[in-house]
């Protein structure tokens, strides 16, 4: 298990920490925190670890507002720039888009009414796709959280510095912050997503936090200047009523302002990099959690009782351990009804050892999903319409590389297999009915709707 605490944080307060994120149905799988320059806590739950590089959703925005403030520090762009200076192109009489500045698109003000990202991930042209919708308010005036607006701000880097946005976001912030094992998905148009789609781990996500801490400085080297991360940390939009506290407490350069101390980035279903100069600290986590609020509250109550003196020993935070089920052999082939991810075929194996299940798609791949009885085994595959992520920001026919690990959880005829996906934050449970004749396959869990992800078949007998 990847966990190191440090002598001085109380045991105690860490477990308090995990259990009570437990009862609140918040799965905390990585956790690192550093105080004073030290790290004090690193903790990863098997199958996890602190350096696989899943996606971390809107997180991805922090890194993409560092990346402008590089830009804007080497003289490439201003915040003060109007938006329409880099899109000759782009002809029009609307008032607002002549209006707008690249300050008002980073502090999610641009005066849309309604995040604008499917309008660009699902287009032929992305720029076309944002000035398609026309804001309904005076850039500057109105905070709306908007993906699209991140989106848009990628575009401007590699305009303005006339290189790709990942090829200057690797060669002036990942490279030098030593951050290698990363991937950031693109959209329709070959643009990079920007606002979502990275893939990083909690170890990099730490790397980024420090620099802000740190001024903008990362192991002696300089990042970002620190006027820019002073004109980025502050509550430029307004975000009143938008939430409970820490949502509500105003929105910087692509920045949530913390309500009781410092800033950060933050992506959906727990993804966490947070900033707290009072503390002198910074928090990285990557979880599935329904309510972040509860996370947010729980590691700011952990990182404020390192100091307890209450005497525990450290528990095992382990996920709930895979255990061995009586499995029938079987090997069985199956022709499959239309489905939507397009499979054709399914070869099920079943043993002692585990289950695997292989499908033949559409464009000539064999995707196999693997699960260990009494283990964790590791599967890597593409599949069409399988992928899971937010459908409506990302285009369905750019199918992302899944990362898993899976075990059976039920025996028999009936099946139920959790895979524990390493390349996003998502859970999935295949449940499985089969016999001499035919497959029903129901995948649970997942955020795609239901009636995509059922498959029949009948039994192809040799």
């Amino acid at each position: 298990m990847d966990k190191y605490i440090a002598p001085s944080v109380s045991v105690a307060a860490v477990n308090r920490f995990y259990r009570k994120m437990k009862e609140k149905d918040c799965e905390i799988r990585t956790l690192q925190i550093y105080k004073d320059g030290e790290l004090m806590v690193r903790i990863a739950q098997p199958p996890y670890s602190c350096s696989y590089a899943p996606e971390v959703y809107s997180l991805s925005k922090m890194f993409t507002s560092t990346v402008v403030g590089i830009a804007s520090d080497l003289g490439y762009l201003s915040s003060d720039d109007y938006v329409l200076k880099y899109f000759p192109e782009i002809e029009t009489d609307c008032e607002y888009f002549h209006k707008m500045k690249i300050k008002h698109v980073l502090s999610m003000n641009t005066g849309h009414a309604e995040c604008i990202m499917a309008k660009m991930s699902l287009s032929d042209d992305a720029v076309k796709g944002f000035f398609s919708v026309e804001p309904q308010f005076e850039p500057g005036t109105h905070f709306t959280y908007n993906t699209g607006a991140t989106c848009l701000l990628g575009i401007i880097v590699s305009r303005a510095t006339g290189m790709d946005f990942f090829d200057f976001a690797s060669a002036h912030l990942f490279h030098p912050l030593g951050i290698h094992n990363i991937r950031w998905s693109r959209i329709k148009d070959g643009n990079c997503m920007c606002g979502a789609g990275l893939h990083i781990s909690s170890d990099d996500i730490s790397k980024l936090c420090l620099t802000y801490l740190n001024n903008g400085v990362y192991g002696g080297k300089r990042i970002l200047s620190e006027e820019w991360i002073k004109e980025a940390a502050q509550p430029i939009s307004d975000s009143t009523g938008n939430g409970t506290e820490d949502w509500s407490s105003g929105y910087g350069y692509q920045l949530w302002i913390n309500y009781r101390d410092g800033y950060r980035g933050d992506g959906a279903f727990g993804q966490l990099g947070m900033v707290l100069p009072d503390h002198n600290a910074v928090i990285a986590v990557q979880a599935v959690v329904s309510d972040m609020q509860t996370e947010v509250d729980g590691v700011m109550e952990l990182l404020e009782s390192f100091d307890s003196t209450d005497k525990e020993e450290p528990e095992d935070y382990a996920f709930s351990p895979c255990e061995k089920v009586a499995l029938h052999e079987a090997d069985m082939i199956y022709r499959l009804d239309k489905n939507n991810p397009g499979f054709g075929t399914a070869h099920l194996v079943s043993g002692e050892n585990g289950v695997s299940l292989s499908f033949s798609d559409a464009e000539g791949n064999i995707v196999t999903i693997n699960a260990g009885n009494g283990c964790w085994l590791e599967s890597s595959f593409v599949a069409k319409n399988m992928t899971t992520f937010l459908t409506d920001l990302m285009p369905v026919d750019i199918p992302e590389p899944l990362h898993a690990v899976g075990c059976v959880k039920s025996s028999g005829d009936k099946l139920v297999l959790c895979l524990r996906y390493l390349s996003n934050p998502h859970i999935e449970e295949y449940n499985i009915t089969f016999d001499e004749d035919s497959l029903d396959i129901y995948v649970a869990l997942g955020i795609r709707h239901e009636e995509d992800r059922h498959i029949t078949g009948k039994r192809i007998k040799k």
